[in-house]
């Protein structure tokens, strides 16, 4: 469940995935974790 975002001007994609409370939720167990989609919204709205 690791996604990655290839965005211009960014040498390293931004990677997504699962963590604790997502992967609780879905009932799956990724190789490893990261942060999810929305973890990057709220990071980018709180500034």
């Amino acid at each position: 469940m690791v996604r990655r975002a290839y965005i211009e001007g960014f040498h390293e994609p931004a990677i997504f995935g699962v963590h604790t409370n997502i992967k609780d939720f879905y009932g799956v167990e990724p190789k490893e974790e990261h942060p999810a989609t929305l973890d990057y919204i709220i990071a980018s709205a709180a500034g």
